[in-house]
């Protein structure tokens, strides 16, 4: 759901798209308090007046260096008016004691004007009271003889690419193939800068990590350069702090909340306070930053980055939300939990502490009264199916294109809770496979999808998902209920008797008639056994016809048993014997001259019937040396091979050529004159005794 920190609790300060509100309690700066309330339920319980105290609404006072600050986004309120600084509005404090620390105030007054509030020098120092016409903006402690504030640095997450220990170690997940850490090419600033160089694809990241961690208590802000090379602005970025792998805050970068002008070219700096992050409750410091890339529209993210930093500030101030003075408690709106003199803010949310959730991990003490509210899901953007189907956190219900067969289904980051629960609604054929953990499906079987099916999948554990229900378009059940199904489990047993007959009705493709028969002594009637595979006919009382006995029965073997020599038991029939593979060899050239390329060394005639030929080969007695010795067979003038017969050097048979001979015309007529070449030789010895071998069958 959205939401939105109050920085005036009047009914203007809510967005048509926020349903919710940040009340944080600033009263006690080591121990705050933040809590999120409907805004529904805020306006119908508090009475909202005017604004009359002083609050920072946004931005504020970033240390730049020596005594120096500077004013970043920095928006505050005195007395119900606003005043927003010019950005890079500096303050620079005086020079430290040399005897005693001090405390300094930086503050803005009713004027909107920018000013300092030096403190008294002393052991244990305190800073001065502002009239109320001055809004503290920032606190600085200055020690003793110090030339910067107490408290205050920068760490450098990137400039040059440089790693540790100058700046943060920096990687990205494309392989540079649409992210580059070290761009040369018109880098922002110095020589090297983060470039875009193609489309980025929806999860690309970009991560920093260093071995010393920085403290959530320190942290004042995170800055940036960036520079928008294509209009991005359906898409967005989500800057991430984490402690090892476990998330510590994140901030959306977009063009809603920390805003990108995407019609401009032109180099922004973008400030990110500590404010402007939702942090983990319980998290206390963070050495990784992940930058990962969000696309859910047709633009594409396209950007050059530079120059990030870590600024560290212990005092800085952060956006108050709600102050006493803001707000009245109507304690009839409670039923009578509130009494009449509890009319300030922080009275309220103590009364109110067991009826609100915290922002960043919501529980609830009891049941939910939804208050006469309807509990509401929110749809996502569509999801394109995918080997591994990638959710992400914009909605619970979800709309999944394309045909892609799914085996698993991830979530960025891991971010959904075990227990949640998403549906799922097919917008077109595809294949959901089942899987023991990974993805759970009913009847531990592959489910075919249709468009309009909805599948309700629920996370049982981390990168497990499970289909708690699936509900088909057409209405039919994935699976019946056993009633008249015939299952494993409850087979055809269920069923009445069944005759031969009946059975037969339902069958499509069944040979004869009749009775079912079945394989302990059946009797059979005039039946058609084709050709069998095997038997023994010893037990048989009648003989074939012309016959008197089965005395002498041999069993014949096939043509493809004869060619091939695989049974040497069998009979082979005058078929066969026709059929039974051939050879024949011949001697091209004497054993002593060397072989040298010539066409028609050797022409033979085939015999007086139509061969197939299944295979040919040469050989040497002296082998060629330097280079392949080659050779062609011609039928007719048209060669039969499409890969030619070598020898390999120093080799003495084409049987152990590296590229065996492929003949593409194994069909040779009767009678047919085959003319065998010699199209290359051996470069430093042709080779001599050159013979050819055919081997062949009678077609």
């Amino acid at each position: 759901m959205a939401g939105k920190r109050l920085t005036s609790l009047t009914e203007t300060t809510f967005l048509d798209n926020e349903d919710r509100v940040y009340i944080e309690d600033v009263s006690e700066a080591t121990n705050s308090q933040s809590k999120w309330i409907r805004k529904d339920n805020l306006q119908s319980t508090l009475n909202l007046s005017s604004s009359t105290g002083s609050r920072l609404i946004s931005g504020g006072m970033q240390w730049v260096t020596g005594l120096q600050y500077q004013s970043i986004n920095l928006v505050y309120e005195i007395a119900g008016s606003q005043f927003a600084i010019t950005d890079g509005t500096s303050v620079t404090l005086d020079a430290a004691d040399g005897s005693n620390p001090r405390i300094d105030l930086i503050f803005g007054d009713d004027l909107g004007v920018l000013g300092k509030s030096t403190g008294t020098p002393a052991s244990t120092p305190t800073a001065n009271t502002l009239p109320a016409h001055q809004f503290q903006l920032t606190l600085a402690t200055i020690a003793t003889s110090a030339t910067t504030p107490t408290g205050v640095s920068i760490r450098t997450v990137y400039v040059e690419d440089a790693g540790q220990s100058a700046e943060f170690d920096a990687t990205e997940n494309t392989s540079a193939a649409r992210i580059v850490m070290d761009n040369t090419s018109s880098p922002l600033t110095g020589s090297k800068d983060i470039k875009t160089t193609a489309a980025i694809t929806d999860g690309d990241l970009i991560t920093f990590i260093h071995s010393t961690a920085t403290t959530l208590t320190n942290l004042s802000s995170i800055g940036l350069d960036i520079k928008v090379l294509a209009d991005w602005s359906n898409d967005y970025l989500i800057l991430k702090l984490l402690d090892s792998s476990v998330e510590v805050g994140t901030v959306n970068i977009d063009s809603a909340f920390l805003v990108i002008d995407f019609t401009t070219t032109t180099t922004q700096t973008l400030t990110i306070f500590k404010a402007d992050f939702s942090f983990v409750s319980g998290q206390t410091e963070f050495d990784k930053i992940e930058i990962y890339n969000r696309v859910r529209g047709s633009s594409s993210i396209l950007y050059q980055m530079d120059e990030i930093y870590i600024f560290e500030d212990a005092d800085t101030v952060e956006p108050i939300s709600v102050t006493a003075s803001d707000v009245s408690v109507d304690a009839g709106a409670f039923s009578g939990s509130l009494s009449s003199s509890d009319d300030n803010v922080q009275d309220a949310l103590e009364t109110l502490d067991d009826g609100l959730v915290n922002d960043t991990t919501p529980q609830l003490g009891g049941s939910l009264d939804t208050n006469a509210f309807s509990v509401e899901w929110s749809k996502g953007a569509d999801v394109a199916s995918a080997t591994e189907l990638l959710l992400l956190r914009d909605g619970n219900y979800f709309d999944i294109t394309g045909t892609t067969t799914i085996t698993t289904i991830e979530d960025s980051a891991d971010a959904w809770k075990v227990g949640a629960i998403a549906v799922l609604q097919f917008d077109d054929i595809l294949t959901l496979t089942h899987h023991a953990t990974n993805l759970i499906l009913p009847s531990a079987a592959n489910i075919a999808t249709v468009a309009g099916d909805i599948a309700i999948m629920q996370k049982v554990a981390s990168g497990d998902w499970k289909c708690v229900s699936y509900n088909r378009a057409s209405g039919t059940a994935l699976i019946g209920d056993g009633t008249g199904d015939a299952l494993v489990a409850n087979p055809l047993s269920q069923f009445a008797a069944t005759t031969s007959a009946q059975l037969a009705g339902v069958i499509s493709n069944e040979t004869g008639s009749a009775l079912l028969v079945f394989n302990t002594s059946p009797t059979l009637v005039t039946p058609l056994l084709g050709t069998p595979t095997s038997g023994v006919l010893s037990n048989c009382t009648a003989y074939p016809t012309g016959t008197t006995s089965l005395e002498g029965a041999l069993e014949l073997a096939t043509v493809a048993e004869v060619k091939t020599g695989t049974s040497t038991a069998l009979a082979v029939t005058p078929e066969g014997v026709n059929k039974r593979n051939e050879s024949l060899d011949f001697a091209a050239s004497d054993e002593t001259t060397l072989i040298a390329v010539a066409d028609d060394v050797l022409n033979i005639n085939m015999p007086n019937y139509a061969t197939t030929l299944s295979g040919i080969s040469a050989s040497l007695v002296t082998a060629p040396t330097g280079s392949v010795a080659t050779f062609d067979v011609e039928e007719a003038g048209s060669t039969i091979l499409s890969t030619l017969i070598t020898i390999d050097a120093t080799e003495f048979t084409s049987e152990t050529a590296a590229t065996p001979p492929v003949i593409s015309d194994t069909a040779i007529a009767a009678n047919a004159i085959l003319s065998f070449n010699i199209d290359g030789v051996g470069s430093t010895i042709a080779g001599k005794g050159l013979k050819f071998w055919i081997y062949f069958n009678r077609a």
